[in-house]
């Protein structure tokens, strides 16, 4: 734990100070715990009590002048508020009762602000700052009756190109605020029939109230939590109804940073490769295919008219291969053994996936540097398989649609014979859109079996 300090990162700019450090809310909190529960529950608030008043006999009431004196109060505080501990756990700090500074906390706390730490805002008015929005509306909670939605912010946290989502909590707790003047009365009208309202919604609110006639004394606790996981899910399922009506290359911009900050590391690359079916060929996202090793290698094989029976047999019975991550997982197959012989790669997993069936695609995660990829990757993946599997289905649904767009705005009715044609011509009329086909060049094979990827005509 750490006596330190700082400011809190976009709460630091107001007007309305700190306010006064006092312990005098959690007094009256632990007295209250002593009146109500049993004997063996008052073991740990009964110590808290003795072990402040003590602290005041000899260093008088707490102030910012003397913080370093109640070093052990601190640590009790964090004990009975999270629980004991044999470690220093979770992302935790005390801070002023205007939460513009913290003072005390855990080193993961102070560590987020070594990085590049931004807030994400929750409105465009820049009228309504961060730290108006938690202190008008504790004080709409305490004063009106109003439900306190304003006290969670969101924080992007970027570290070595990677971006984590977190969420800090303000707990006004042990914070007493009182009024200097007399409370002016507000019409309530336009939340009483919401169920949820947002920042704007308290805009008219906000210019009748007024922080600085109000007094807060005590403390604040502050705690981060590590949301990553599911604002990149939430991500994914953006990027996913946003599909049809975003420009390719901004969403595969985009596709690209989501899975960049899934994958947690910049030194594994990842691939999301939707792998649809033209004129018996598989054919793959010009946007996805960059960071395919797979596909790759289907392409060297079409262009020499030879896609052989490794490649469409595994096609048309797809399952997991993986590589360099646990001895007992490995999965012995020719053309991947070749592939990952020859790039030099220390791991390699490619999972397909299959969407009511059919398969429509691939992830594929690969690095040169030894012990980056581990079954914690596997069961982290995992999580977001069934979101990539309904993403890589809706491109090739997207393409199909705009495949079937062009054949119709271009083509007159063509004879059965030559549609695989003018199915090619179309889909490279498409460019630079969602998917190509391959350029083809001498005869493949006609021993060579169908693949089972989802057909696009």
């Amino acid at each position: 734990m750490l006596l330190q300090s700082i400011k809190v990162k976009s709460l630091e700019e107001n007007t309305y100070g700190t306010g006064n450090l006092d312990l005098t809310p959690l007094i009256s909190f632990l007295q209250k715990i002593l009146l109500k529960n049993g004997e063996k529950l008052k073991r740990l608030p009964q110590s808290v009590l003795e072990l402040i008043q003590e602290t005041e006999e000899a260093f008088s009431s707490l102030n910012q002048d003397n913080l370093a004196s109640y070093k052990e109060v601190f640590e009790m505080i964090y004990l009975f508020e999270n629980g004991l501990r044999v470690e220093e756990k979770g992302i935790w700090a005390l801070g002023y009762p205007v939460p513009q500074e913290v003072f005390y906390g855990t080193e993961d706390f102070y560590g987020l602000f070594d990085y590049n730490t931004q807030l994400v805002p929750k409105t465009k008015n820049k009228n309504v700052t961060p730290i108006k929005q938690l202190l008008y509306s504790v004080i709409l909670e305490r004063f009106y009756g109003v439900p306190n939605r304003n006290k969670i912010l969101t924080y992007t946290v970027t570290k070595d190109q990677v971006t984590y989502f977190y969420e800090l909590s303000i707990d006004f707790t042990f914070v007493d605020i009182t009024r200097v003047s007399e409370l002016p009365i507000i019409n309530l009208a336009s939340l009483r029939d919401k169920e949820e309202y947002s920042p704007e919604d308290l805009e008219p609110i906000f210019e009748v109230l007024d922080p600085k006639k109000f007094e807060f004394t005590g403390f604040t606790l502050l705690k981060f939590q590590d949301k990553t996981q599911a604002y990149n899910a939430e991500r994914l399922r953006t990027l996913t109804t946003e599909l049809s009506d975003t420009d390719p290359e901004i969403f595969f911009d985009k596709l690209h940073k989501a899975l960049s900050d899934i994958t947690q590391n910049s030194k594994i690359t990842c691939s999301l490769l939707p792998l649809g079916k033209l004129n018996g060929y598989p054919i793959a996202s010009t946007g996805c295919d960059i960071n395919s090793i797979f596909f790759r290698e289907i392409q060297k094989k079409l262009k020499t008219g030879d896609l052989d029976q490794d490649i469409t047999a595994y096609l048309e019975n797809p399952f997991p291969i993986i590589s360099g991550v646990e001895t007992s997982l490995d999965t012995e197959h020719p053309v991947f053994r070749k592939i990952i012989e020859r790039k030099r790669l220390a791991s390699y997993i490619c999972i397909p996936l299959r969407h009511r069936k059919d398969l429509v695609g691939f992830l594929e995660l690969y690095s040169i540097i030894p012990d980056l990829l581990g079954k914690k990757s596997l069961l982290m993946w995992h999580e977001y398989l069934p979101l990539l599997t309904h993403l890589t289905a809706e491109i090739l649904a997207v393409f199909k649609t705009e495949l079937e767009r062009v054949i119709l705005d271009n083509f007159t009715a063509l004879n059965p014979a030559v549609q695989w044609r003018f199915n090619e011509v179309a889909a490279n009329h498409l460019t630079p859109a969602w998917l190509r086909p391959p350029r083809l060049s001498g005869r493949l094979s006609s021993k060579r079996s169908t693949p089972s990827t989802v057909p696009l005509t």
